[in-house]
């Protein structure tokens, strides 16, 4: 019973600190509320009915429609707008632009680490239209485990072709790190041709 004193600071000292929450921005939430894995669906199928050409770098025609980005590094419901990990993330409204010819809004949302479980999007930047079409997207993404380690990065934005949103461009890179061999740099880009 006398070290009962000794074990209730030792169990105070080992508490973890009441966890604090990022700020967020009601608008950028609003916005961000757009920036989903499925959110240029529509773009794909306006694409996919229009005799559109799409080029790499140093103009290589590509043969078909390139598959849409967005699913690959986002859910149709990310973490940043999850219930369950949003409060780790910091989002904030970071000006004004126009791309496309549409006015948006540049908006983002930073993971910030604590002792909670970690998240594989660590950013995005977005620019999102008042009226919640995403125009433009980087995200970057980071996942550890003990098969591999992958950091990948999507820079993406949609265009006007014959008044309507379609895929405009892409770039894609990710580094791959696998136990016993050597990193893998990979990347990927293509846009629209004009």
């Amino acid at each position: 019973m006398r070290y009962a004193f000794f074990l209730l600071l030792a169990l105070a000292a080992c508490a973890e600190a009441p966890v604090e929450s990022p700020p967020h921005d009601p608008e950028a939430d609003r916005l961000l509320a757009s920036v989903t894995g499925d959110a240029w669906d529509a773009a794909w199928t306006t694409a996919s009915a229009r005799p559109l050409v799409f080029e790499r770098p140093g103009g290589e025609t590509l043969d078909t429609l390139p598959p849409n980005p967005l699913p690959a590094f986002l859910s149709d419901e990310p973490p940043f707008l999850d219930a369950a990990a949003r409060e780790q993330y910091e989002t904030r409204v970071l000006g004004d632009t126009t791309l496309a010819g549409q006015l948006a809004t540049l908006v983002s949302a930073r993971f910030v680490a604590d002792s909670r479980r970690t998240q594989p999007i660590r950013s995005v930047r977005a620019a999102v239209t008042a009226s919640g079409t995403l125009l433009w997207i980087d995200v970057q993404r980071e996942s550890e485990s003990v098969l591999f380690d992958e950091d990948s990065r999507l820079r993406a934005g949609l265009a006007v072709a014959e008044d309507a949103f379609v895929p405009g461009f892409a770039e894609v890179t990710t580094r791959t790190d696998v136990p016993a061999s050597d990193a893998r740099d990979l990347s990927t880009s293509w846009s629209l041709a004009r």
